[in-house]
């Protein structure tokens, strides 16, 4: 531990061993050490947390005499009901978005005062509860019953095939007619010239 002025004097050290006792004095002069204004120094400088994480800041200040550390937010403002100190440390558990920002560490004796700045990022956590985003399926994942069966989109949409028609049965075929020898033999019908029809005067 650090010494000081009053621990200054004469120890005694003593060891026995049965009958055998030997004493060895030691002595101590302590001096004042020249007074110092304070220095500070922040561990970690900044801190970046997810929401409802804890976060710890270390103000490491030193002086002659020794110097007294205190926290606040940057511009004076006080900590959040989410912050405690202990000792030089400031701790902030379940950290919100409206925790981030700057703080300060002053470090005062009777030689001056110091300032320290420490940077709190914190990083919004995902809604558990929302709605992943949803993307439209594609056409040929899932095909729907007697639409576009068969065909990819949209390179050939059309013609589409439908279910119904592979059970369709096929055009029947017809044999030509048969044609009988006396139908060979019957002569066919003259063809008269059908006459031109000239303009008619109606009137006498």
């Amino acid at each position: 531990t650090a010494v000081e002025s009053q621990d200054s004097g004469t120890y005694v050290c003593t060891v026995t061993a049965g009958t055998f006792e030997v004493k060895k004095a030691l002595e101590l002069q302590v001096e004042d050490a020249a007074p110092a204004p304070p220095s500070v120094a922040i561990s970690p400088p900044y801190h970046q947390v997810s929401e409802a994480g804890n976060v710890m800041f270390d103000c490491q200040a030193s002086g002659s005499p020794t110097p007294e550390v205190s926290w606040a937010r940057a511009g004076g403002f006080p900590l959040g009901r989410r912050s405690r100190v202990q000792g030089s440390q400031l701790v902030l558990e379940f950290v919100q978005m409206e925790d981030e920002g700057e703080y300060v560490c002053t470090a005062a004796n009777s030689e001056g005062m110091e300032e320290g700045r420490a940077q709190l990022y914190v990083e919004r956590q995902q809604d558990r509860n929302a709605r992943p985003e949803t993307r439209p399926r594609p056409y040929t994942e899932e095909p729907i019953p007697g639409i576009n069966t068969g065909n990819s989109y949209p390179e050939d949409l059309y013609p589409r095939r439908y279910p119904e028609e592979d059970n369709i049965p096929p055009p029947p075929t017809y044999r030509p007619p048969v044609q009988y020898p006396e139908e060979r033999n019957v002569e066919e019908a003259p063809q008269y010239p059908i006459p031109e029809q000239g303009y008619r005067n109606p009137s006498p």
